[in-house]
């Protein structure tokens, strides 16, 4: 099914600075799994004359991903993945833009159960797609014009660049016309903010004792 995105007016301020916490106290303690693109050369070019729609492309800490048709009203449209391409300068690392094409992480093989995914994103203009869960199709125009319930037990929040979805996560599809991603996280389980700083706090300890151990 394909729904069109609405306006979400609700910026939750409060729990995206809990979920960016979540994200930098998982990875910490390496308990995260993410796809940042930095294996791969300037240029990589996915989709149109190089690969077919559903065709895993890649693999990056357990996560893979493939390239897949975007979706436009009633049209599909098979373009191109590109590493470095046309906005990627906006991102201190390798990113990938996307061209009238999607991508679909799968999580299956992160090594947890996913109750946590963030990404970065930069929208150039056009429509976009998502999906989770291979629930709801969204178009949406621009992105940040998500809805808070994106499928079945999962909610998104959108706040300066980043979308952070919440629930049990099988799989990610993200789209557009002229989209950026990049640094796409994969948690096991957000937290509160108290147990955010109690594990923020062991793990900077645990790594305090390590580097004391190694000096």
């Amino acid at each position: 099914m394909v729904r069109m995105g609405k306006h979400t007016t609700t910026v939750q301020a409060a729990l995206m600075r809990i979920a960016l916490a979540a994200v930098f106290a998982a990875t910490l303690c390496s308990d995260a799994s993410a796809v940042g693109f930095e294996s791969l050369a300037d240029g990589t070019l996915y989709g149109l004359n190089t690969n077919l729609p559903g065709e895993a492309v890649y693999t990056e800490n357990g996560i893979r991903m493939s390239v897949e048709n975007f979706v436009l009203g009633t049209s599909e449209f098979f373009f191109f993945a590109e590493i470095g391409g046309p906005g990627s300068q906006n991102f201190a690392t390798n990113a990938l833009s996307l061209d009238n094409i999607s991508v679909r992480f799968d999580f299956a093989d992160a090594g947890f159960a996913v109750n946590q995914v963030s990404f970065e994103y930069l929208d150039l203009g056009g429509a976009s797609n998502l999906s989770v869960n291979d629930d709801t199709l969204f178009i949406l125009n621009p992105l940040d014009s998500l809805p808070m319930n994106v499928a079945p037990g999962i909610t998104a929040t959108v706040e300066s660049g980043l979308i952070t979805l919440f629930g049990p996560i099988d799989s990610l599809l993200i789209g557009g016309q002229e989209l950026v991603i990049d640094n796409v996280i994969a948690v096991p389980e957000p937290a509160s903010g108290a147990l955010l700083a109690i594990t923020i706090l062991t793990c900077w300890r645990r790594r305090r004792k390590t580097n004391e151990r190694t000096a």
